[in-house]
């Protein structure tokens, strides 16, 4: 969508019902089933590769959005210019296809290789260009009147498995933990470092916190955080490359939301250990069925939010053992199609959380 057939007052009606609701559910005033839209997939792909093309995926996203049921939705922009932003820092190769979005390659094989790994110059890198070019041009083009997020954070975790070799990292966190642990300070300083300047340039009234695939808004504090090798990690690893870091995070920006993809229920514990902790954010679906049952133990009477999300089309009914009100529970349903599709997809699913939720 053109920035000239966005309908602005639209949206900021959209924003202040949702963000008014949010508030209300956060307080803990409302502690039904949330139901939440879908995100900007279109922008994480092909359409981040320029500023233009990903400022109206942006748009055409929120102006959809604002047309779905629901209770709580995404009413903010993302400058995501690709997920090796702090892996390109350290010297991460990357490729660009001309279809998809940036991938990067490790530049670093073996442990002693990033004993003493120079510390990058904060937003100097390529990516990091990126991001900053984005938020100046999606402030400018909306004339600041819509919130905008922090890029797609990667967690210290991620990042270091995108610079050294995923394998030697995970090995070298068992074997020999101390070795890393300058590398992963660095890290952790170079991500800081590069949000506190995110933050300036994108200004306290228009930062929506926590950030990407978090419902999120402004006046809020926190860092969302990807962190996917939470699924495929062993909780002794996660120990030494994984908590102590974004921990660390949470504490210098009052608060961390955490993202992963995968099977995950088996690192949750030390999610849940993290200092401020304010949103978890899996799937529960066919193709990455964590436990409800497991995850609504680990949760029950837990000040953070749970984030679960669904497709429509699926049998849902794995959700049940979630849907208690000693659960901060918000339902994402993945729609898909025209606004009345995804309405209709909503509905069926609202329907059948709200059959089975219990007040306990």
């Amino acid at each position: 969508m053109r920035i000239q057939d966005f309908n602005f007052d639209h949206f900021l009606k959209y924003k202040e019902e949702k963000d008014a609701f949010f508030a209300k559910f956060d307080r803990g005033e409302y502690r039904g089933p949330v139901m939440t839209q879908r995100c900007c997939g279109a922008a994480f792909g092909f359409a981040s590769t320029k500023k233009e093309t990903a400022l109206e995926a942006w748009l055409d996203n929120m102006d959809t959005n604002s047309r779905l049921h629901g209770d709580v939705g995404f009413t903010y922009m993302e400058p995501w210019a690709g997920v090796p932003v702090f892996a390109n820092a350290f010297g991460a190769k990357l490729f660009w296809n001309g279809k998809d979005d940036v991938q990067s390659a490790p530049c670093y094989f073996d442990v002693d290789e990033v004993a003493n790994v120079p510390m990058p110059k904060t937003g100097d890198c390529e990516l990091m260009q990126m991001v900053l070019e984005y938020i100046r041009y999606f402030k400018e083009q909306t004339h600041g009147l819509i919130p905008m997020s922090l890029t797609d954070t990667q967690s210290p975790c991620d990042t270091a498995s995108l610079i050294l070799d995923p394998c030697e990292l995970f090995a070298a966190s068992l074997d020999e933990p101390e070795s890393l642990t300058d590398f992963m300070a660095k890290i952790t300083r170079c991500i800081g470092d590069f949000t506190e300047m995110q933050m300036e340039l994108i200004g306290e009234d228009l930062l929506s916190a926590p950030g990407h695939m978090m419902i999120s808004s402004t006046g809020r504090k926190g860092i969302a955080l990807s962190d996917d090798n939470l699924a495929v990690i062993s909780p002794d690893s996660f120990a030494v490359i994984g908590t102590p870091w974004n921990a660390e995070l949470s504490r210098r920006f009052g608060g961390v939301a955490i993202h992963s993809c995968g099977l995950v229920t088996h690192n949750t514990p030390q999610v849940l250990s993290l200092p401020d902790l304010r949103e978890f954010d899996c799937k529960v679906t066919d193709f990455e069925p964590n436990d409800a049952e497991k995850l609504a133990g680990q949760f029950k009477d837990r000040s953070a939010i749970l984030k679960v999300c669904i497709y429509p089309d699926e049998d849902n009914s794995r959700l049940i053992p979630l849907l208690r009100s000693d659960v901060k529970l918000i339902i994402e349903v993945f729609t898909h199609g025209t606004v009345d599709e995804c309405n209709r997809q909503y509905d069926r699913a609202a329907a059948f959380v709200h059959e089975h939720y219990r007040l306990l």
